[in-house]
């Protein structure tokens, strides 16, 4: 269970970090589907690759997000099911992303 986890929260960083980019380098871009809380994951890793992998993606996206200005933080992007969203917006839903996903530990 906990490597299915590890494993859904890698998968998702990656989109998030890949609409972040579009969202801080293009005026109001559209976004692909976001990933809900329990999205499978596209490549099979093991336990271990998938918390290094996820450590890896998520250091990258705070240090970027660490980076953003006020102004930036309220960059618009267009998300097909949500409309339209700021990168605020975008990181609260990362992490109730997170916390869906590490509830599952905590409930299991």
């Amino acid at each position: 269970m906990a490597g299915e986890v590890a494993a859904r929260l890698a998968a998702a960083e990656l989109v998030y970090r890949d609409c972040l980019s579009m969202m801080l380098t293009v005026d109001r871009p559209a976004l692909p589907a976001l990933p809900g809380s329990h999205a499978a994951p596209v490549v099979k890793l093991t336990a271990a690759e998938s918390r290094a992998v996820f450590a890896a993606r998520r250091a990258d996206t705070v240090h970027v997000l660490d980076r953003c200005s006020a102004e930036q933080l309220n960059r618009i992007g267009l998300e097909p099911s949500r409309g339209p969203m700021t990168v605020a917006d975008l990181v609260a839903l990362m992490l109730a992303h997170d916390t869906d996903n590490l509830g599952d530990l905590v409930l299991r």
